[in-house]
Order: structure tokens, then sequence, then C-alpha cells
């Protein structure tokens, strides 16, 4: 044929680099190239280097090393003048079978979906595929069904492979006029009905060569895999029917694609049989589950109740079966409990053996049986690359991942952003959740503008989660019953523990597998790699994945990396726990990558096992259930904080207070450095810009991270004189500065220009002017050209709050270039404004679409004093138009009737009023005013001013914190007093400090509204501990609330 003749000489594209080494002749003309050709291949190189992010020359040629290649070769391959190759591969000669075997069809046999363009591979494969059911009888399967099931699937896996490619030249062919058809539908049926010759067919591969030579191997593993199953399940029939019970054994379908593919296309699949019931197949070692099994015996004998459950399975070497789990529903209080103890008990024994990655896929909860149905990843070993000197915050993320939270078992948030946004995806999660970066999808599918877009997608749930009743039940409700059983396994290790140690013995040689990176972070090659970019020349496939050289691992993995990824699996490697070897699924040996066996690290926790030990990770089991829901645990003050009589206690006292606050904090530090490079850092809930909580090391932010910590604790020092308190708020903003400024949050208290304000304060009490002004000014540098990045726009969380900063470290230094960065975040706010007739409103990225708030956090306040003062510093007239029109907007939304401003998310509730907090409401709104008055008189901002205040003597505080507790409220009287000169509502914030410290007798109530010890500024101890000292020192401890 004349077109394959054409497709052989074009082969030689779909080769990678030591392929074409192998494949063609390098002749003097190539190894000895003109000048031409010579400047051509550099530059080939160097365009290379660059796209692969190779910076380093010696790594290069390391890498072409393990590659069996010479940087002569390399270059020379470059130059693409090699027709003729030595033997066709494996992956040609296939898709020469599988367009041989394909003949035109006529257009009213012509399927709807772009099944028809990867018709040629399913059509081989079903040859094959039919000779491998033939030889099995009819009482074992159904061969029809189960053939329609697997090429069902696989036609599924191809178009998903070749989509990109297919919507590319469909769009190609709208945009060239080459469709035919009135309608968008009737022109893509029309671009389908073009597959139906095999001419065009050869002609799409001959275009996406790379794309050809993917879907012939993704169809000779597949055809390979399915062979091998049927002839395993044939030979180990028997055994199954008795150890399964299968009541039907005929086998009516094969569901394949469960789970990540590796070494060639090799996954998990469930057969389902003609009873209803079903097995599922692993094609791996399953000696681990024997091994964990016994474990839990081994526990139950000892006494751990309600005894640890386990499931059938088959262990046959190279591959197994297993029974499939139902999902369940608790039948009691009782079986919840159960079940929630037994998870805790898993947890314990997860963490001592350092299991890793039982996320929501790998548990199912059947009745009061939590099952892992995973168990490859315990014994993990993160210990493989040589050891640094760590700074604070590494050394704290260091400590949260060696804890219980690396289990999987417990909540944290995965996919995360640069921002720290994520999904929540433990063993106790997984509920429906929106993905924190787009996705891509088709849209305007079946027309002939259908195309490929980044959309928010979701998760879906999976069967981890119990129930009772028809509800899903909530952990944080059941921690008590996570910690029974947590400890009760490690009371049981604490008693045996020489001769659980013993047992490890017989754990050394067990097979066990090796992540040395997320499986996500492969599968975005896998993903990109579907791009037509890619697809045309194997070139630009191969250049894209060997990205993943960008790594500090040994050049000899990446290769083994490179080679799984580029047929389109996703690495495995596997080791022993005796062992300090890495091996892949060939066999192919690393040996001593690991800095000391897995079993020693196991051997080194369980001894060191004690009382203090497990304290701490129960405190992390704890604080990291609870982030999931910090609103079911609030705690309920029965008799509000009265502001007009309080107990006596003096100044003396109210610092001691402050300091017993500073002290706790300051215990609670993970310290790394000495002298001048000594460094504090924080564990425990932290705070993301979406609202997220999770247990990691605090972030640099100033609202409940590093930044804010250092700001009370530099203050108390200086306060004091203790010189201990300014030097760990030193060390804390040393920890910030270390911090690279990346992401997208562009605000005054998240993310790394939260920085500012820190430096701007601290600069004096650190003895460190010159060289904070020199971050600052970096920081400046950088914030210029960030404000389109900026989609929140609010005080809190967007712009508005850097440009009162900036504007009041402006008042004070008179430097133009602060001035300068506030206007062009002004001209950001003015741009992005929503203008509706008399009204100018934001609407910010954390709230739904079009809801215009009011308050200082998030709402108009924040934008109006913004633009406020911007007018007042530069004199411009659109700034003043801004103002004028957000103050009115916010106005607006005063209700006479209720006496307060308006939530308008809360317009068809009963109350729709706005919280009395900083962050959302009339405190917020009074502050806002406040700021305004000090600059110009105004008698309509003076009126809202003294109708907050009026509501704020109304309030009664739920919580002690400055966000939205007694802190902020006291703040914002002590400032109305001092600024009106009225001397009793600095008496009521006083009173509401002495009830607030006597009341608590240290137990604070936090902004999350508990008694947990979160030592951030806005919803923590900080935030308590600086307004202690604010109220003792108002003329010198500016108010955080402003940024003053």
């Amino acid at each position: 044929m004349e077109g394959l003749k054409s497709l052989e000489a074009e082969v030689v594209r779909g080769l990678f680099m030591a392929e074409r080494k192998q494949s063609l002749n390098l002749n003097d003309e190539c190894r000895h190239m003109s000048e031409e050709k010579a400047d051509s291949s550099a530059e080939a190189v160097r365009k290379w280097k660059t796209k692969a992010l190779f910076k380093d020359e010696a790594r290069w040629n390391k890498k072409l090393a393990v590659e069996g290649l010479t940087v002569e070769e390399f270059s020379a391959l470059l130059v693409d003048n090699h027709k003729k190759i030595k033997e066709f591969p494996r992956w040609f000669r296939i898709f020469k079978e599988c367009m041989s075997q394909t003949d035109d069809i006529a257009d009213d046999e012509v399927p709807t979906s772009m099944s028809i363009a990867v018709r040629p591979f399913l059509q081989w494969a079903q040859n094959k595929l039919n000779q491998a059911l033939n030889a099995c009888s009819d009482s074992m399967i159904n061969k029809e069904k189960v053939l329609h099931s697997m090429i069902e699937s696989l036609g599924k896996y191809l178009v998903e492979l070749s989509s990109r490619a297919l919507v590319l030249e469909l769009n190609v062919a709208r945009v060239l006029n080459e469709l035919e058809g009135d309608s968008e539908e009737d022109r893509y049926a029309s671009f389908i009905r073009q597959f139906c010759k095999k001419q065009h067919v050869l002609q799409f591969y001959l275009e996406y060569i790379v794309l050809a030579r993917i879907l012939s191997l993704r169809t000779d593993y597949f055809v390979h895999n399915m062979t091998e199953l049927i002839e395993r399940y044939k030979a180990d029939w028997p055994l199954l029917k008795e150890t399964f019970h299968l009541d039907d054994c005929t086998l009516v379908k094969v569901e394949t694609g469960l789970g990540d593919s590796h070494n060639k296309g090799k996954s998990v699949v469930n057969l389902q049989f003609e009873s209803g019931q079903t097995l599922v197949y692993k094609p791996k070692r399953m000696d681990i589950n024997e091994q964990v099994f016994d474990l839990y015996k081994w526990f139950n004998e000892r006494g751990f109740r309600p005894k640890l459950t386990t499931y059938p399975f088959i262990n046959r070497g190279e591959y197994g079966w297993e029974a499939f789990i139902k999902q369940q529903a608790c039948q009691s209080q009782r079986e919840i409990r159960d079940y929630y103890r037994r998870y805790g008990g898993l947890i314990a024994i997860m963490y001592l053996f350092n299991g890793t990655d039982m996320h929501y896929e790998n548990i199912i909860a059947s009745g009061e049986n939590p099952f892992i149905i995973d168990l490859e990843t315990i014994f993990h070993n993160s210990d493989y690359l040589s050891p640094h000197i760590e700074n604070a915050v590494a050394k704290a993320n260091r400590e949260v991942f060696q804890s219980v939270v690396r289990t999987g078992l417990l909540p944290t948030l995965g996919f995360q952003n640069e921002d720290g946004v994520g999904v929540e995806i433990s063993g106790l999660g997984g509920d429906k959740q929106t993905l924190p970066n787009p996705v891509l999808q088709l849209e305007n599918t079946n027309k002939d503008t259908m195309r490929f877009v980044l959309k928010s997608a979701k998760t879906s749930p999976q069967k981890n989660r119990p129930s009772l009743n028809g509800k899903h039940v909530h952990p944080v409700d059941y921690i008590d019953d996570i910690v029974d059983g947590f400890s009760s396994i490690c009371d049981i290790v604490q008693r045996h523990k020489e001769e659980l140690l013993q047992r490890l013995t017989s754990l050394r040689d067990v097979e066990v597998r090796a992540i040395i990176r997320p499986t996500e972070y492969y599968a975005r090659f896998v993903k990109e790699s579907c791009h037509p970019d890619y697809l045309r020349h194997a070139y630009d496939f191969e250049r894209m994945i060997d990205r993943i050289y960008f790594s500090p691992l040994p050049v000899e993995v990446c290769k083994l990396e490179k080679d799984e990824l580029v047929q389109h699996d996703i690495p495995y490697f596997t080791t022993r726990p005796g062992s300090r070897d890495l091996i892949n699924r060939d066999g192919r040996v690393i040996q001593d990558f690991y800095l000391k066996p897995a079993i020693e690290l196991v051997e080194e926790r369980i001894k060191r096992l004690s009382k203090e030990e497990i304290d701490t990770q129960l405190n992390y089991i704890k604080l990291s259930i609870i982030a999931t829901d910090v609103d079911r645990i609030k705690v309920r003050d029965p008799e509000p904080l009265s502001p007009h009589t309080a107990p006596k206690i003096n100044r003396e006292q109210l610092l001691h207070h402050a300091e017993k606050i500073g002290e706790e904090i300051v215990d609670a530090a993970v310290w790394a450095g000495s002298g001048k490079d000594l460094q504090a850092a924080w564990i425990d809930l932290n705070l993301n810009i979406k609202g997220q909580w999770q247990l990691s090391s605090l972030g640099v932010d100033l609202y409940n991270g590093m930044g804010g910590i250092a700001l009370f604790l530099g203050y108390l020092g200086h306060i004091t004189g203790e010189d201990r308190f300014v030097t760990a708020s030193k060390a804390a903003l040393k920890s910030c500065l270390e911090q690279p400024v990346y992401g997208n949050v562009v605000s005054a208290f998240y993310g790394g220009y939260s920085k500012l304000y820190p430096l701007w304060k601290l600069a004096d009490i650190h003895d460190a002017r010159s060289a904070y002004q020199e971050m600052t000014n970096q920081l400046l540098l950088s914030l210029k050209d960030a404000a389109e990045k900026d989609q929140f726009y609010d005080y809190l969380t967007g712009t508005s709050g850097l440009i009162v900063l900036l504007l009041n470290m402006f008042d004070e230094r008179k430097d133009e270039r602060l001035l300068d960065v506030a206007s062009r975040l002004g001209d950001h706010l003015v741009k992005r404004a929503h203008k509706s007739g008399p009204y100018w409103k934001w609407s910010s990225a954390l709230v739904e679409k079009d809801t215009f708030l009011v308050g200082l956090g998030h709402g108009a306040s924040g934008m109006t004093l913004a633009l406020f003062r911007l007018y007042h510093a530069t004199g411009k007239d659109v700034y003043r138009e801004a103002f004028e029109k957000s103050f009115a907007y916010e106005r607006s939304m005063y209700d006479e009737q209720q006496q307060n401003w308006i939530d308008p998310r809360k317009r068809d509730r009963l109350d729709s009023c706005a919280d009395d907090t900083w962050c959302q409401g009339s405190i917020g709104i009074g502050i806002s005013r406040l700021a305004m008055l000090r600059l110009k008189e105004d008698a309509r901002v003076r009126k809202d001013l003294h109708r907050a205040i009026d509501i704020s003597l109304q309030t009664e505080d739920q919580d002690d914190s400055l966000c939205h507790g007694t802190s902020g409220r006291v703040d914002f009287l002590l400032q109305a007093g001092e600024f009106m000169d009225d001397r009793q509502l600095v008496d009521m914030a006083n009173n509401l400090v002495k009830n607030m410290v006597g009341r608590r007798n240290c137990r604070y109530i936090n902004g999350l509204g508990n008694h947990l010890k979160i030592p951030g500024m806005w919803l923590g101890l900080s935030g308590i501990g600086y307004q202690l000292l604010r109220m003792l020192h108002p003329k010198h401890v500016p108010s955080v609330l402003l940024l003053n």
C-alpha cells in the first residue's frame, strides 16, 4: 500500500534519541557535519536544554551517558537527515498490522463518536483477544460479553489519548471550511465520516506519528495483559471458586483501568460474574498482605479491641486475587464507634511501620470495619537524599511529614496550588470538593466547535466514609474513639516492644512499593504528553519528558522514570525493608539508593515510642481532624463578657498574662540555627486564603502565621525588656524572610507581601533598619507588577489592604516608591470595579459571583478606605469618584429598621444583619470610618462611626480573637474613645480586657471558637497578647487592625 510506504519513510520521527542511535546509521556525513548543519544542531541542542530545564552542563552530560549517548552522537541525531533505518521497531510493526487489517467502511455504519479514528487498533485487539478467549469453556467465560467489555474499555482509553489531536484537527478543518453541513452537529458528523476512509486514517497518523506509536504500544500492552489475565483465571479457576465462594463462575465483564498503569499497562482489574459477585485481580506481588494481616492478628491476640478484621485474598507470587469489599452502612452508634476505634488502631500501625499514601481511594468503609485495600506502601523510606542543613520551616515540615499525618489516614490537603489551596482526600475525607486548579475538559461535544478548555472540576466521593441511617458521620464527633484506638495499639507496643522488634526479622525481605515522587507529579507528564505539540515528532515528546531530570535525584533514577513515562506508564519502584536498594519493574537495581534500610527506621521509631511521643502524635491527630470542620467543637461562654464592670486586675497582672502567652508560644517553637542565623517555626493549624485549615508548618502570613507571631513577640520583648522574646521575634521573622514570594496572593495579611508590615514595625526593635529597608525595597520591586494577579480586591486578602499599608508607610517615610506602588494597586482596583449606576462594588473570588459584601475585611469598607486614602495622597479625581461610589454602596446597605448593615448573603433570612466583627461587620466599618475621619471631617462618616459604636456596645462576643472576637472589639472601642476623647469608651475597652483575662484563666477562646492554643495573630494567642499590650501602651503599640 502506497500510504504505508510513506509511513515507513517517516517512522524515524517516532523514534526517541537512544532508539535512533540503535536504528540509524550514524555515517561519516552525520558525524562530521557541515558548518551549516553543525550550527543548526547546536541551536537544537540549546533549545532542548532550555525546554527540558537543564542548567547544569555536568548533569546534561550524565543524562546523555546513562542513555548511552555521547554529546557528538546526540548532536548528530538532531539533524533530521536520516531516513533509512536498520530494523523497524515493534510498535511500528504492530501499527502496520493494524492498518493492513483495516478497510473503508460505509457511511451508514459510521459511529457518532471519535472511536472511529482508533478502529484499526480495536479491530487488531479484538482479533487477538478472540483467540485467547476461544481457549476457555463457556461455563467459565461468556466470551461475547467479556470481549465486548474489554474492547469498550480499550476504546475509551485510546480515544482519551487521541482526543486532543482529533479536536485540533476538527477545528482546523472548520476554520478551513472543509466540513459539510448546515449545523454545528452536521459539520461534526462530516468530520467523523472522513475517518471512514482508510487513507484518511493513515494520513492522520502520518501527521501524528508519535500518537501512532503510543496507541500501538498501549494496544499491544492491553492485549498482552488481558491474555495473561485470562490464562491466570483459567489456571486458578478451582481455587477461586473455593476461596471466594463464587456461586456462578461465569465471567461476564472485565473492568479495566482501575488505578494507575504500571509496567507496560498493568493495573487492577475487577472481574464481574453472572451471579453479581465481583473479584479483584492485582498483577503484582501480595506478600505484604500476608505480613500485615499477621500483624493485625498479633495485636488482636494481645488485647486490641474491637479486633482488626482482614479479608480473603490469594497470593500467587507475581499476581494475586482479592475479595471485592462492598461499602456498607453501620447499623448502630456502637458500630460507628467501633469503626473509628479500629481506624485509630490502623493509624497507629501505619505510623509505626512507616505506612503512607493511605488516601480515600485505598479505604473501604464496610460496616464497622475500615479496610485498607492497598498495603504496598508500608515500610516507606524517605531517606534517600544526602542530609543538608535545614532551616526551621523545613525542620517543622519534616516533623509533620514524619508524623501520623504522613500515613494519609488523617486529613490533609492534596493537589495544592501555589497558594496552598487544595482538596481533602485522606482516608477520613473525600467528600465532593472543587479542585483548586482548573482541569482540561471538553465543551460543545459533538459539534464542530468542540474544544478543550480549562474548567473547574470536582472530586468524586469514594467508599471510605462510614454512614448511619443514610447519612455520613463526621470524624470530629468521634475523635475520642480514634484516640482510644491509637493509644491502645501504642500501649500494646510499649508492653511488648522487644517481641515486636524480633518480629521485624520476618519482614526484612518482603517486597514493598517505593514512592520517591508523588503519583500526581508523574501523571502530569502523562497528561501533558497527549498535547498535539508533542505527538508529531519524538524530539518534542522526549524533550518534554526530559524535564523529569530537573530533580536532585540521581540521573540513573531519572532514566528509569523516563523509560516508563515514554510508554505512558506511571513509574513504579520497589524495595525491601532490609535493603538500601531501589528496584524498578524490569528488575534494574540502583544500589545503596537509601541512606539506611526502612526496617532500621521502623526499629528506631518503635524503640523511641514514649508517652511524650504518643502525646505529640495524639495532638496531631486531634488537630488534623478538627481542621476538617472547626465549627463542630465550638465552646460558648454562658455569660458574655461585660464592658460595664470588671474584676480588679492591675497593669502588672495584664502584662504578666501577656508574658505567659509569649512563653507558651516560644516554648512551642521549632528551632534551627544559632546566633544571627537562629530561626523559629511553628507546627499548628494553618489557614489558607480560601479558609481551609490543615495541620502544617505555619506560613509567613501576618494574619495567622509567623509574621503575626514575630510582631507580637517583638513588642512583648520591647515592653518587658526580655531579650528572649526579641530573640524569638527575630528568629520568627528570619524564617519568614527565608521564604520566597510565590503564588497569586497580593495581600498585606497573606502570602509573601505580608512581610511588609513586620519589616516596617520591627526594624527598630530588631535594630535592623538598614537591612529591613533593603528587604522592603525588594518586596516593593516585586509588588510593582503584581497587581494583575489579585482576584480578591478586599482589605484582608487583596490589594485594598496593601494600599492602606503602603500609604501608612509613605506618611512616615515620604518615599515616592511607596506612593507609586500604591497608585498602581489603586488603578487595578478601579479597573476591576463593578460599576452599576451610583455604586461601585467589588466581588471577591472568595464569595459567589456578583455578591458584594460590607465590612472591612472582605467588603466595601476596605475598598472605600483604600481609595479614600489614595485620593488624599494623590488628589486624583478617579480615586475620589471611586471611594464616593463605594462608600455610597455600603451606606445603602444600612437598614434603619434593624439598625445595622445588611449582609447580602443573608437577605432571605429574618435576621439579615452583618456580623458585628472586624472582618465582616460593624466593628470593621467603624474602624475604617475612624481612619477616614482622621484625614477629613465628614458628617456621613461620623454618623456611621456612631452607628458602629452603638452596635458594638450591644455585641456579645463568641470568642476572644482580634478577627471576630473580644480583642477586635476592644481595639475599636479604645481607638474610638481616644479619637473622640470619650473616657467611657476607653474604660469599657479596659473592662472587656480585664473580664477576658479574669474569666479565661489562660484558657482563651480562639477565633475558631475553641480552647486550642493557636499561636497566630488574628485568630490566636498572639492577637490576644498583642491587644493586652495595646491596652497597656496604646501610644507605643500600634493598632494592627489598621496596619498603623
